[in-house]
């Protein structure tokens, strides 16, 4: 749900902020800016607690960004959301990447990553259609927000997941401790 975006870019550049090809051209420079910074960040070297951080950041910042994105009818304001939205998408996307392909045994990493890539690429016409017709029945604003709650959802998912690794690998347990109270 959160690439669906560029499906409703030209009704917003059109019809929510009237700023035509122009303004069009500009909303896609601002996601792509986005997406290229984090395509730079993630050219350091990250360990895999910074890869698993980078998916909360990614996540959060994506969500924010379609979230007020959607309701924005500031220009400038738009491109700033549009630049947080982009630079959150792909942090997210290439550190999932990079996990998988660091955690996964040699032997089944063709799987894994052809799994993956089916799962992302292959639902992607479904969140397309489910864009689409919402966009279409309330408005490209609803959508939007829609594919921003989906993103901070995901985001409060890995969030708890984060915490749950941590304890276990701090060798804690988050599994929840039953004591019988004798008397």
């Amino acid at each position: 749900m959160g690439f669906q975006y560029t499906l409703l870019l030209p009704v917003y550049a059109r019809q929510i902020l009237h700023a035509g090809a122009e303004g069009y051209g500009l909303m896609v420079s601002a996601f792509g800016l986005g997406s290229l910074l984090a395509a730079v960040a993630m050219t350091r070297r990250l360990d895999r607690w910074r890869l698993r951080r980078n998916l909360l950041v990614g996540l959060a910042s994506a969500g924010v960004g379609m979230g007020v994105f959607a309701w924005s009818r500031s220009m400038p304001l738009t491109l700033a959301m549009g630049f947080a939205a982009g630079f959150g998408l792909i942090l997210y996307v290439a550190s999932t990447n990079t996990l998988l392909q660091l955690t996964t045994e040699d032997r089944l990493r063709g799987r894994v990553m052809s799994l993956y890539t089916l799962m992302f690429i292959g639902t992607a016409p479904l969140g397309s259609l489910a864009a689409g017709a919402i966009a279409q029945r309330f408005g490209a604003p609803v959508a939007t927000s829609l594919s921003g709650i989906v993103l901070l959802g995901g985001a409060l998912w890995v969030a708890y997941r984060l915490r749950v690794i941590a304890a276990r690998e701090a060798g804690r347990t988050t599994e929840p401790v039953l004591t019988e109270k004798l008397g």
